[in-house]
């Protein structure tokens, strides 16, 4: 049993009478925690190279509930700032200013902590795109989370598509085995849900695992080989042979995953935050070879 998905667990769970033969094949995985592989990639699983592949990445941050963008960068020529927030303004003078550099502008300040992703400005590593948002916005803040996380706005039947996250999208389209695209530590965002893709949703690395018997805790790789032998032994047909298939690849995504966590070496002092654990672990994914092009997270 896989404990990164241990909640699931305390519920009973049943398949409906009009079960698919994709139902079947989640609930296999699912009662061993490794839903996340789903039925529909099994022939796309990851195979970790053990090193970095040259690929383009996406590191998403979600700072769920919410940011002061205007404290995060200044508008610090704009009288307004300073006289429609009288307390919570950043003091005119405390801001980073972003002089000197490929980026340089006088118009705006970066709150006073941020001097490293300064530094990465001053470089040309890093830019701010401000005033995002959409036509007629909503002012509900849950209804406009919604709407940035599936990327379209009550309107799924003019584009002939199913209600689904833009993320789920493209995986379909771009990144369909599961680690194509990973979610650490946030759940199963609404970005993610929808598609015919499971991208691999994990709380965190260390838990991708089957547990051990707390009875027998030194017996757990004997209990693992047992296990892979029954499967290698099984000749089943039809969904038996495709559930069996699932569950020999679920074993093999663990063992790349625990060698890549097990391997992981850098340079690099992690904050022991939440957040901080969960980009080691997307870092750690890199360098395991896996062929991750988006992954998201969130504090």
């Amino acid at each position: 049993m896989c404990n990164h998905h241990a909640s699931r667990h305390l519920k009973p769970r049943h398949l409906k009478s009009s079960a698919t033969r994709r139902d079947v094949l989640r609930f296999t995985l699912g009662g061993l925690g490794l839903a996340a592989l789903g039925p529909v990639a099994m022939r796309n699983m990851p195979v970790a190279t053990g090193a970095p592949q040259n690929i383009t990445r996406v590191l998403l941050i979600n700072m769920i509930g919410g940011n002061d963008g205007l404290n995060t960068v200044i508008p610090r020529t704009l009288a307004e700032y300073y006289s429609r927030r009288p307390t919570i303004q950043i003091p005119a003078g405390q801001e980073l200013m972003l002089t000197g550099g490929a980026n340089s502008t006088s118009a705006i300040g970066l709150h006073p902590t941020m001097d490293q992703i300064r530094a990465l400005w001053l470089e040309g590593s890093v830019a701010a795109v401000q005033r995002v948002g959409y036509p007629s916005e909503n002012l509900s803040h849950f209804t406009s989370s919604d709407i940035y996380s599936q990327g379209v706005r009550n309107d799924f039947g003019s584009l002939g598509i199913l209600p689904s996250g833009w993320i789920a999208r493209y995986a379909d389209l771009h990144a369909p085995t599961p680690m194509g695209a990973v979610a650490v530590g946030v759940g199963r965002p609404l970005d993610f849900v929808g598609g015919t893709s499971n991208p691999f949703l994990v709380q965190n690395l260390d838990g991708f695992e089957f547990q051990a018997d707390p009875g027998n805790p030194n017996d757990q790789q004997h209990r693992l080989q047992v296990v892979q032998g029954v499967l290698s032994g099984f000749g089943g047909v039809g969904l038996s042979q495709e559930a069996k298939t699932a569950l020999e690849l679920g074993h093999q995504l663990t063992a790349q995953v625990q060698a890549a966590v097990s391997g992981f070496t850098t340079a690099v002092t992690f904050p022991t935050t939440n957040i901080g654990g969960f980009l080691r672990d997307a870092a750690t994914l890199i360098e395991g070879g896996f062929e991750t092009r988006l992954f998201y997270t969130g504090f």
